[in-house]
């Protein structure tokens, strides 16, 4: 996005916790249901869950190698993980929760309105936190433009340094077990939920 105006704001005068259902749900719609059937997402996925350095990712996405071409288990292993953490204020990304990005691919998903802020802590605090919490993930900015709502990516001053170590069997299976515990949240239109109505 660097070079290209922003977006026009959407989030402005809700809550936190406004900001933070709205997301989630415009994360779902725009960017996690338009992949194929081959893909898979979940949300609160939980990483080495009952230990002492549990964390829980707010949205993990699934997609084998090939896209839509026949899936075998070669397929699977070789498959891509994209973590999304959504946060809806500076307060929410100084919190020191929910920041964890281990995935092939990583994003911050927040308002644009958020954008200014945090390139501000960037820019003033090179080597703080929050800088050394994000540097494995571009930013999901949500805005519209053209009328239309979006999310739009941008990797200013980003430094992607991580190679995903854990494997494909664990990270499914603790996306398995999240689809299933999480599969009734009304906040999250899951297709889980929609094939026990029959949508599927």
């Amino acid at each position: 996005m660097t070079g290209s105006a922003l977006p026009a704001p959407l989030c402005g005068g809700m809550k936190r916790s406004e900001i933070t259902e709205l997301l989630s749900r415009e994360l779902v719609r725009l960017k996690l249901e338009r992949k194929s059937s081959y893909s898979f997402w979940a949300h609160e996925v939980w990483l080495d869950r009952y230990t002492d350095h549990e964390k829980r990712v707010d949205f993990v996405a699934f997609y084998p190698h090939g896209g839509t071409r026949f899936t075998d288990g070669a397929h699977v292993e070789r498959g891509k993980f994209h973590f999304f953490e959504v946060k809806s204020c500076m307060a929410d990304i100084r919190s020191g929760h929910g920041l964890n990005f281990e995935g092939d691919a990583n994003f911050l998903v927040m308002p644009v309105e958020l954008w200014g802020p945090l390139k501000l802590e960037l820019i003033d605090n090179p080597d703080g936190y929050v800088r050394s919490s994000i540097r494995n993930a571009k930013c999901l900015l949500y805005g519209e433009r053209r009328g239309k709502p979006g999310f739009f990516e941008t990797g200013e001053y980003i430094e992607p340094t991580y190679t995903r170590s854990r494997g494909a069997a664990e990270l499914l299976m603790c996306m398995m077990r999240a689809m299933i515990a999480n599969s009734d949240d009304s906040c999250i239109d899951h297709r889980i939920s929609k094939m026990r109505e029959g949508a599927f």
